[in-house]
């Protein structure tokens, strides 16, 4: 596998000659690229999340604080998806303690997925590749809070689980 697309387009955003929002760039591909599509580092992940960070998801959901935050890697986005991972940041864009970052998340439906009422779907073996966007604010080098934003809907037609 081809090794993942880092940010390209910093140049481009506003105020990028801010070593500030190049640092907060660079995080935010170690977070995507490193510890999220590896999952080889959860300490790298946590690091990365400020403790008490507030997490809006493409549900709409909100989660507050960091461990609430890895659960939901763990039991939504790799829940009978281990091999998802973002393959690309094709565009990285900051300005002041914000960043932006569109995505390329990638996965295949390769095991049963957990369900409530202690209910598995079985895999269906269909891949999906979506856009997604994260809108992040960062604090201290952690981000405080984080939005993610892609479409669902696509996502889980691509896997199978819906028409």
């Amino acid at each position: 596998m081809a090794p993942p697309a880092k940010a390209a387009n910093v140049a481009d955003g506003p105020k990028s000659d801010d070593p500030q929002v190049k640092a907060n760039l660079k995080r935010f591909d170690q977070l995507d690229f490193d510890a999220y599509s590896e999952r080889k580092d959860m300490d790298l992940f946590r690091k990365l999340h400020c403790h008490d960070v507030k997490v809006v998801y493409p549900d709409g959901r909100t989660t507050h604080g960091i461990d609430a935050h890895v659960h939901d890697i763990h039991t939504i986005f790799f829940n009978g998806t281990p091999d998802s991972r973002v393959t690309a940041h094709p565009v990285a864009i900051g300005q002041g303690h914000w960043t932006a970052v569109t995505g390329v998340i990638e996965a295949t439906f390769s095991e049963p997925m957990k369900i409530p009422g202690d209910k598995d779907i079985p895999p269906t073996g269909k891949k999906a590749k979506v856009a997604m966007v994260t809108m992040a604010r960062w604090r201290d080098g952690c981000i405080a809070e984080e939005q993610i934003f892609f479409d669902n809907a696509t996502y889980m037609k691509q896997l199978g689980l819906s028409q």
